[in-house]
C-alpha cells in the first residue's frame, strides 16, 4: 500500500489532544507480540514510536521471554517483515510515520540480534579503551547500516563509555585523563 507523503500539518490539525500527546510517547513491543496487539496499542494510545526489544516481556512486564523473532533466533528477514508491518499499521491508524527504536550497542552482551548474521562489534567500553575514534566511527556506521536494513530508525546504543576513575574489574576501560580527550571522542 503506497501511502505517499501525507500532509502532516493537516493530519496534526485534525488530531485530538490525546492523539497529539500520544505522538510524543514511545511504547514497547517484542517480536512475539501480534500485529493485533500493535493495532490495539496504536488505536488506544496513538503512539508515535515503539521500542523493539527481545527482552521487553521479561524486564518490563516481569514475565518470561516471549517466543519472539529475537529470542527464538528467527531469520532477520522475518524480523524485518514484522517491524515493517508494525510500522505500516501505525501509519495507517495515525496517518504519520512511526519511529521504531531499539537498543543495539553491539558486542555479544548488548546485541538484540546476537546469534544472527550481523557484525558483532566490540563493546562501547572496548571501543573507548582502544582510543581510536575512527574505529568507533566505523563500528557505529556498520551497526547503523545493519539495523536500518531491518527497520530500526533510532538506536539507544551509541554512547560514549569512558571511565572517570580507575576500576580494577573494568581494567579494559580507558580512563578519561582529561576533559580534552573526552571532548575529542564525543565530537567524533
Amino acid at each position: 500500500m503506497d501511502m505517499g507523503t501525507p500532509n502532516f500539518q493537516k493530519i496534526i490539525d485534525g488530531m485530538s489532544i490525546d492523539q497529539k500527546i500520544g505522538q510524543m510517547y514511545m511504547g514497547g513491543i517484542a517480536g512475539g507480540e501480534t500485529l493485533d496487539f500493535a493495532r490495539r496499542n496504536y488505536e488506544k494510545y496513538h503512539l508515535g514510536a515503539l521500542q523493539f526489544s527481545g527482552v521487553f516481556e521479561r524486564f518490563i512486564r516481569g514475565g518470561d521471554y516471549l517466543p519472539c523473532g529475537v529470542c527464538r533466533n528467527a531469520p532477520l528477514d522475518e524480523v524485518a517483515e514484522f517491524l515493517f508491518r508494525v510500522k505500516q499499521i501505525g501509519r495507517e491508524i495515525t496517518g504519520l510515520p512511526v519511529i521504531m527504536a531499539g537498543d543495539q550497542e553491539g558486542s555479544i552482551n548488548n546485541s538484540i540480534f546476537r546469534r544472527r548474521n550481523v557484525s558483532l562489534m566490540p563493546s562501547q567500553m572496548g571501543l573507548g579503551a582502544c582510543g581510536e575514534p575512527k574505529n568507533t566511527y566505523q563500528a557505529a556506521r556498520i551497526t547503523a547500516r545493519e539495523v536500518k536494513t531491518i527497520g530500526l530508525d533510532m538506536l539507544y546504543g551509541p554512547c560514549l563509555d569512558v571511565l572517570t576513575q580507575e576500576i580494577p574489574k573494568l581494567a579494559r576501560g580507558r580512563l578519561a585523563e582529561t576533559l580534552k580527550w573526552l571532548r575529542f571522542l564525543a565530537s567524533r
